[in-house]
């Protein structure tokens, strides 16, 4: 997992092909405008694609821990803000629905024993990246009456 400014991005770029690109396409397009949905990435095909999201973040009662096989999340918050959590795929968190390769994406019971999850605040100006081996609860509120609204761009980057 990956947290920091969104002006030291290109410090990563080396670490995760693809990066570079996603970064390129960030800064080139105003992507607030966008509607939500899948949105292509010029040079990108498979390898590097956009998703925006637009939301209210979800309370602790619905948190969705997932993790991917093919994909690297880099989430940016172009509105709004929201809490995320992380857990090493390796502490082992009960699976809650089994991987599905069309949608990359297997599911977890939230932690309930073994290590704690690590909590962070994801705003305008900061970005995340989730990698394979980090399970992550995307889209919770910061405080549990807050509602504010969320547009959040996801980039997902092939690892393999």
């Amino acid at each position: 997992m990956i947290f920091d400014r969104l002006e030291r991005a290109d410090d990563y770029t080396k670490l995760l092909p693809g990066l570079g690109r996603a970064l390129a396409h960030l800064r080139d397009n105003n992507l607030l405008d966008r509607p939500a949905g899948r949105h292509a990435v010029p040079g990108g095909g498979d390898d590097v694609f956009l998703i925006i999201d637009r939301f209210t973040p979800r309370t602790d009662d619905d948190q969705v821990w997932e993790s991917h096989r093919k994909y690297a999340d880099l989430q940016v918050m172009l509105s709004g803000y929201e809490r995320q959590g992380w857990l090493p795929l390796s502490t082992g968190p009960a699976v809650k629905t089994p991987y599905d390769p069309q949608r990359d994406a297997e599911f977890y019971h939230p932690p309930a024993a073994g290590p704690t999850p690590q909590w962070l605040t994801l705003r305008a100006g900061f970005f995340s990246v989730f990698l394979p081996h980090d399970v992550h609860a995307p889209a919770l509120r910061v405080l549990p009456e807050d509602d504010t609204p969320v547009v959040k761009a996801v980039y997902k980057i092939a690892v393999g």
